[in-house]
């Protein structure tokens, strides 16, 4: 449901315990089309009163995430927004382990739109952090890149 719905959508895991949302966690490829997620992020985070932090995983480090942060403070200079890129194989372990240093209460992922054919052959992290995650979760659409 969560990759094919055009509007936001909050998965909470069964064993999950409430607790204030403090901390949201963005993750993202660092595309440029991603900034407009981000905003709508941050007003989220403005009203709840959390600080975000924004993370890549890859298995290279293409340093797009100097490029995003840069217009992101084109856009907000003054935000509790924190970017991170971290480089490793293991791109879901390495959320996790980063979800719980951090203490994340809520991780935003963007999803891509495949068709059936396309979704028969891509990986998708939201679909595997939907079923390996302990954090609620809000999937939001990545739009065209």
């Amino acid at each position: 449901i969560m990759n094919s719905c055009k509007f936001p959508v909050i998965a909470t895991p069964q064993e999950c315990h409430y607790s204030p949302i403090k901390k949201l966690l963005f993750l993202t490829n660092y595309s440029l089309s991603q900034l407009h997620n981000l905003e709508n992020v941050h007003n989220l985070a403005l009203m709840l009163g959390a600080q975000i932090d924004v993370l890549q995983v890859s298995v290279i480090d293409k340093g797009q995430d100097k490029i995003f942060s840069t217009e992101w403070k084109k856009l907000r200079a003054k935000s509790d927004v924190h970017f991170y890129l971290l480089t490793s194989n293991d791109i879901e372990g390495t959320i996790n382990d980063f979800i719980e240093l951090h203490k994340s209460n809520l991780v935003v992922i963007n999803t891509h739109h495949y068709n059936f054919f396309d979704s028969l052959f891509q990986y998708s992290l939201s679909k595997n952090l939907a079923f390996h995650s302990k954090s609620p979760f809000l999937s939001i659409s990545a739009g065209k890149d």
